[in-house]
């Protein structure tokens, strides 16, 4: 498995920029985990329904029905696939008491992933560059 990542400083200015840098890009935010596999986009970082999750996913609208999920029954809720799914994984701080927390967050993507006969596949092409360009924006601007 190859993989890329950033991290940065967040404060509540640093992800509302990050946020409208992938919204402007036409880049979709995805409100996981969730009960029912009925994945809905965001238009913000900072929601997701009913409980505050501190770990976003961001992928093109056009990659959506290339998202691979998978079941955790001890929580029972529905996850990314993260190692096959064409998405960058957002870490941000969890808010405490409606406040955002100055704290690392991390932006990550997987490039190439061993499948099950252990050949290494390289991710969606079109992935792969919007990941590549999210990633070159937050290492200029969120440094």
């Amino acid at each position: 498995m190859k993989s890329k990542q950033h991290n940065f400083n967040s404060n509540f200015s640093t992800l509302k920029k990050f946020e409208e840098f992938i919204l402007s890009n036409g880049l979709i935010i995805l409100n996981i985990p969730v009960k029912e596999l009925q994945v809905t986009q965001s238009q913000t970082i900072f929601q997701n329904d009913d409980k505050l999750w501190p770990l976003k996913y961001i992928t093109a609208p056009e990659l959506a029905d290339k998202i691979e999920y998978k079941f955790v029954s001890e929580q029972n809720y529905y996850t990314i696939d993260v190692i096959k799914s064409p998405v960058i994984e957002l870490l941000i701080p969890q808010l405490i008491n409606n406040t955002l927390p100055e704290q690392k967050c991390r932006i990550y993507f997987i490039t190439e992933f061993f499948d099950e006969k252990g050949t290494l596949m390289k991710k969606d092409k079109l992935f792969l560059e919007n990941a590549e360009k999210v990633l070159k924006w937050a290492k200029n601007e969120l440094s």
